[in-house]
C-alpha cells in the first residue's frame, strides 16, 4: 500500500539530491524510512515520526502514505523540488537535515479541491500536469476540470463530433461569433481524449479522482 508513496519520494529526491534510496521488506534498525499500516487512522490521515535514527510513517490508506511523504518533503530544503541538483557556495553537499518531529495529521474536510478553467483560458498538457502536482503538494484531493460552458465546448466526444468541430471555435466562418476582443479572428481549442485518458494525468497521484 505504501509502495506508490515510497516510489514518489525516491523519484523526487533522486534527481534533486542525488540520493537513490534502496527498498527492503525487512524492518531496518536505523537510517531508513519505515512505512507501517495502521487502519485505525482516519481516511487520508497519517503519523510522521522523525528521530535521530529513523523516520517512521504510519497510515491506513494510500492517500495517507502519499500525504505523509508530502509533509516529509516539505521538511527538506527547498532545492528538493529542483529537477537537477545544483551545488553552490551555500549548499555545497548533498546532505540535508530533517528536524526531529512528531506529526499527527488528517483532513478536516473530505473535499479539498481547485478548479482549472480550460473553456475560457487555454493551457498546455504539461501545464495541467504541473497544476496537479502543485495541488498534491498542498494536499488537495479534487481536481475540478472546467471543460465546457457557453463560451465553447472543449472536450472531444467521438459520438458527437460537431461539439468540437463547431462548438470549440469562434470567428469568421464559424457558428459562434467572436468575443473578448478577438474581433475578426478565428480562435479556439479542443481537448482531445488522449490528453487525459492515455496520459498519466490522474494516475500520478492516488488521491486525485
Amino acid at each position: 500500500m505504501a509502495k506508490g508513496a515510497a516510489l514518489y519520494f525516491a523519484e523526487t529526491v533522486q534527481p534533486s539530491m542525488g540520493i537513490d534510496p534502496a527498498f527492503s521488506k525487512s524492518r531496518p534498525d536505523a537510517n531508513a524510512i519505515l512505512f507501517s499500516l495502521n487502519r485505525s487512522l482516519p481516511s487520508e490521515g497519517y503519523t510522521l515520526s522523525v528521530d535521530n535514527h529513523m523516520i517512521e510513517i504510519s497510515a491506513g490508506d494510500d492517500a495517507g502514505f502519499f500525504y505523509a511523504i508530502q509533509t516529509l518533503l516539505q521538511l527538506l530544503p527547498p532545492y528538493v523540488y529542483q529537477p537537477v541538483y545544483k551545488p553552490d557556495q551555500y549548499t555545497p553537499s548533498l546532505t540535508a537535515d530533517i528536524p526531529c518531529i512528531l506529526v499527527k495529521d488528517y483532513p478536516a474536510y473530505q473535499h479539498r479541491g481547485m478548479m482549472l478553467d480550460v473553456s475560457r483560458q487555454f493551457y498546455t498538457v504539461e501545464y495541467v500536469k504541473r497544476f496537479i502536482d502543485r495541488m498534491a503538494v498542498h494536499k488537495l484531493n479534487r481536481f475540478h476540470w472546467h471543460l465546457a460552458d457557453d463560451t465553447g465546448w472543449r472536450i472531444e466526444i467521438k459520438k458527437y463530433p460537431f461539439l468540437t468541430d463547431k462548438g470549440a471555435w469562434r470567428g469568421p466562418g464559424e457558428v459562434l461569433p467572436t468575443t473578448y476582443g478577438h474581433a475578426g479572428q478565428r480562435y479556439g481549442v479542443s481537448i482531445h481524449r488522449k490528453i487525459f485518458v492515455k496520459s498519466s494525468l490522474m494516475q500520478r497521484h492516488v488521491m486525485l479522482r
